[in-house]
């Protein structure tokens, strides 16, 4: 994890951000800031979100929410990368943000401007629903009407918050690849970016990063038996409920972009399963009441698990092998989150107790054994030998 920048660090950035948006505009009759907020630090980046107000509208922007991300020092630059997706997807109409500049400060660093969407979380949404729903058919219930009406009507709502993602997914996928694939070229950015062989590479040096030795056999597995077909989509590569936003006119929205690229379906479809299976044994900072919640939730998720995939297959055919081996890609990338999300530094930070490590520890421990059921390779921990004495 970076260390949290200094506030001297968050002030230069924010003044050299509105100086090089007023350069970029070149026009002293516009402010940049009303006001400028900082964020946060991210994982990645520093995020600043602020509203560029313009009354006579020489941007094109005026009144609008403003969101820019800085990449940490040393943390590499994912924001070009993400700025030619948008810029693609912009292109397109496609259901994301628009990018509304990338450029650099004196120093290099990369800094990506993009609208701030408006709206609430798909969960967020879905529990606010529940609510409604249910202060409503108590009331009819009051009037004698049938309590299995209320169960019905939250279980209806429950499969289509969850299955939602899948209908965004059908949405991506019906864009044109090559077109994609073009609009990201004609913004600078290299096709195979855009490949699952870079993606693979990068699990390869992200797990020696994280000192995780024991998943490069499973990077091999991945490299020598990756899918070669035809048949590609537009992959988001992050769909799940907590990056779909819904506005107040029912519009829905993906955001999160970064890990976009240009596969199979299954691709989406894979890591939403793991989204459901795994997620929520894998944030350290649970509270004992939030955990026992995740427990029950996880059993609910995986019973409605197949309905929610069936819904998204409709019409569709999919691979069921294609599919387990993305599944199996997916867990090298989990197995890499729950080592970062567990370092002695973030607990402390996140005041977690002690047995986050174990929960970590459980939860890989699942995830190599599915690792091991789609794909015969065994990712051991090489513990050191015990002196003899």
């Amino acid at each position: 994890m970076p260390e949290p920048p200094s506030q001297k660090l968050v002030d230069a950035y924010g003044d050299e951000l509105l100086s090089l948006l007023q350069k970029h505009w070149d026009n002293e009759h516009i402010d940049f800031v009303a006001p400028l907020k900082f964020l946060g630090a991210g994982e990645e980046n520093l995020v600043y979100e602020f509203v560029l107000d313009d009354p006579d509208n020489v941007t094109g922007w005026g009144g609008t929410a403003i969101i820019a991300r800085i990449p940490h020092a040393g943390r590499g630059d994912n924001n070009h990368h993400l700025a030619r997706v948008q810029y693609a997807l912009n292109e397109m109409d496609a259901p994301a943000p628009r990018a509304i500049y990338v450029g650099s400060f004196d120093d290099g660093t990369s800094v990506i401007v993009m609208e701030k969407m408006r709206g609430l979380h798909l969960p967020t949404m879905g529990c606010l629903t529940v609510i409604m729903l249910t202060f409503l058919l108590m009331v009819f219930w009051w009037f004698d009407t049938s309590p299995l009406w209320l169960v019905f009507a939250i279980w209806v709502l429950v499969i289509g918050t969850l299955s939602y993602p899948g209908i965004m997914m059908r949405r991506i996928h019906r864009l044109d690849p090559a077109e994609f694939r073009q609009h990201y070229v004609d913004a600078g950015g290299a096709p195979e970016r855009l490949s699952v062989g870079t993606y693979i590479d990068g699990l390869r040096s992200w797990s020696l990063e994280n000192g995780l030795p024991e998943l490069i056999p499973g990077v091999d597995w991945l490299e020598q038996h990756c899918p070669q077909i035809d048949e590609k989509v537009v992959c988001h590569g992050d769909c799940h409920p907590f990056n779909i936003l819904m506005s107040k006119t029912g519009a829905a929205s993906l955001v999160d972009w970064d890990s976009a690229v240009i596969a199979p379906r299954e691709y989406d479809i894979a890591w939403l399963q793991q989204i459901y299976r795994f997620f929520p044994h894998a944030e350290p900072e649970m509270s004992p009441l939030a955990r026992l919640a995740c427990i029950v939730g996880r059993g609910l998720l995986l019973l409605v698990l197949r309905p929610i995939t069936m819904t998204y297959n409709i019409g569709i055919r999919v691979d069921r092998k294609r599919l387990r081996y993305f599944e199996a890609l997916h867990m090298i990338c989990w197995l890499n989150l729950l080592k970062r999300n567990t370092t002695k530094e973030e607990n402390l930070e996140a005041d977690a107790s002690v047995d986050s490590d174990d929960w970590a520890r459980y939860t890989a421990s699942q995830m190599k054994q599915s690792f091991f059921e789609r794909t015969g390779v065994t990712l051991v921990t090489n513990e050191p030998e015990p002196k003899s004495s």
